[in-house]
């Protein structure tokens, strides 16, 4: 299953797309999408409620084009994420995620590398994650965070009728689960770069390398700083309308 949204490798604005050897899963997604009318094969005579999500003919002609350029795109894309990591070897503070051997390609979707708060002596990612911003590189830290500690809950089933569907109380997950390892990375030390700033050359990826040693060797000038950049880096994507509707 794959996303076409708006900053996703393919995009035709919004929507997603299903692969499946399976014919069963092929016939129950052709029903959802097109108001639950039976497939063309329709094998399994399923009968099920469905919606239209049936995909446009610009939005089908724009993924098709891309699909051409996908191949050619990736090795961009990993020859470029290879560089930025050699040249970021040994940076104090710095660290990478493991691949598996098994791993032949890399999609990065988005980039991510760890940044340790510990190295630069408590300073917060998101004052590094501000810096960066400064230098010119788009970046973000609370790009994703634990499901239990999302601003969403409690769910009121007065205000969430959907969510709370058979539920009296309110529904709360916050102090039900800890996940630690994921706390740390989605709160602390994970850096996500977009896709789209592998595309170009080597000399993109060594604009990042030179802006992130330069905010590491720097940082200790953000130490209590406050501004715009680092207030919006603190905060999950779903709290920054906030600080948006301030500056208009």
């Amino acid at each position: 299953m794959a996303r076409q949204g708006g900053g996703k490798l393919m995009t035709s604005g919004e929507g997603g797309s299903v692969i499946t050897s399976n014919l069963e899963y092929y016939e129950r997604a052709q029903s959802y999408v097109n108001c639950g009318r039976a497939s063309a094969t329709d094998q399994f005579r399923h009968r099920l409620i469905g919606f239209n999500y049936r995909i446009t003919e610009l939005q089908a002609v724009l993924l098709e084009a891309q699909l051409r350029r996908l191949p050619k795109q990736a090795k961009v894309r990993q020859a470029n994420m290879d560089h930025l990591e050699k040249r970021l070897q040994g940076t104090p503070g710095i660290g990478f995620l493991k691949r598996d051997l098994r791993q032949t390609r890399v999609a990065a979707y988005q980039y991510v590398f760890k940044y340790s708060p510990e190295a630069f002596g408590g300073i917060s990612r998101a004052a590094f994650l501000g810096g960066l911003e400064m230098e010119g590189i788009p970046c973000d830290g609370l790009f994703y965070e634990p499901v239990y500690r999302s601003a969403l809950f409690p769910v009121d089933p007065s205000h969430w009728p959907a969510l709370s569907w058979g539920r009296i109380e309110p529904l709360d997950l916050r102090g039900l689960y800890r996940c630690p390892v994921s706390e740390r990375a989605a709160y602390e030390e994970s850096v996500w770069l977009p896709h789209h700033l592998f595309l170009g050359g080597k000399k993109d990826a060594d604009d990042i390398a030179d802006a992130v040693r330069k905010v590491c060797e720097n940082i200790s000038e953000l130490r209590g700083l406050k501004h715009p950049a680092i207030e919006r880096k603190s905060m999950s994507r779903a709290e920054r309308p906030r600080i948006e509707k301030r500056q208009y």
